[in-house]
């Protein structure tokens, strides 16, 4: 599990390993999820819907984050969350992703904006076991905002992310919270200019289903979510979210709150859940 480390002396980033020794190169990563020659500026439509998806992830934040606590930041992407974090006053924040050149824009924004943080390279879908590192840190929030359908592929893809969550040193009450699709309009699909879901996988008449996993859709939207070419979608998956909240019992979380997210643009059709899970 590398360490993304911003150095001040070089203006730089570095990766440090479990075994303490350091490289300056980026790791490599056969299909980063991100597309770093992504330069464009978002305009008309698509600018209304980041900002609109922005507002809302920042109100969520402000709700469920508290001073001087830990946080961690699952999927944290290009660290676009690291002023909201800064603004809730939390005393550090950890956050993983799987993308290196994601994860290097973070730490250099998190170094900019004085907040205390560490950043890890780490693919929570398969299995793996939380660091002395990691362990340190007794988080009492984790969000996981537009990333949670990642975990979906499978049945196992979601336990594996549970255990390691588990493995975690928890505060007593600790919340897990994000914003994913909401099943039932997901499934009805998109077809805009900036962004377009396409099924690649049936889906069964019957979702309420134990084992409905691995329901897939490309989700592209220009700009922010794409594949390296630019032109095609990412993987997601969608799972009937109560499906979802009887395996999260199982293993110690209680569903709290499952909401739709009203945008009051109507640009993004309602298609987004706030959830939060509590520690049992």
């Amino acid at each position: 599990m590398p360490e993304c480390i911003y150095s001040d002396s070089k203006q730089k980033v570095y990766w440090k390993h479990e075994d303490g020794s350091k490289n300056w190169k980026t790791p490599f990563l056969e299909d980063d999820p991100y597309n770093p020659k992504t330069k464009e500026k978002s305009t008309g439509d698509l600018e209304t819907w980041r900002k609109s998806c922005n507002l809302t992830k920042r109100k969520i934040h402000a709700s469920m984050l508290s001073e001087d606590t830990n946080h961690l930041d699952v999927c944290c992407g290009r660290g676009g969350d690291i002023h909201k974090f800064k603004y809730s006053k939390v005393k550090t924040v950890i956050g993983i992703d799987i993308s290196p050149s994601a994860l290097e824009e973070a730490v250099c924004r998190s170094a900019k904006s004085g907040l205390k943080s560490r950043f890890f390279l780490l693919d929570l879908t398969k299995v793996n076991h939380p660091t002395q590192t990691i362990k340190k840190y007794k988080l009492s929030t984790i969000s996981i905002m537009f990333a949670f359908h990642y975990f979906l592929k499978s049945k196992q893809t979601l336990l594996n992310f549970i255990s390691y969550i588990n493995g975690l040193n928890l505060s007593t009450g600790c919340k897990l919270y994000g914003i994913t699709p909401d099943w039932q309009k997901i499934k009805q699909g998109m077809d805009r200019e900036y962004c377009k879901i396409d099924f690649i996988s049936k889906i069964p008449d019957n979702l309420n289903d134990s084992n409905c996993f691995g329901i897939a859709y490309k989700f592209w939207l220009r700009g922010l979510v794409e594949s390296n070419d630019g032109t095609s979608g990412v993987l997601e998956y969608l799972v009937y979210f109560p499906v979802v909240e009887k395996i999260f019992e199982d293993y110690g979380w209680k569903c709290l709150s499952l909401e739709k997210i009203d945008n009051k643009d109507g640009n993004d059709d309602g298609i987004y859940l706030y959830y939060c899970f509590h520690r049992i």
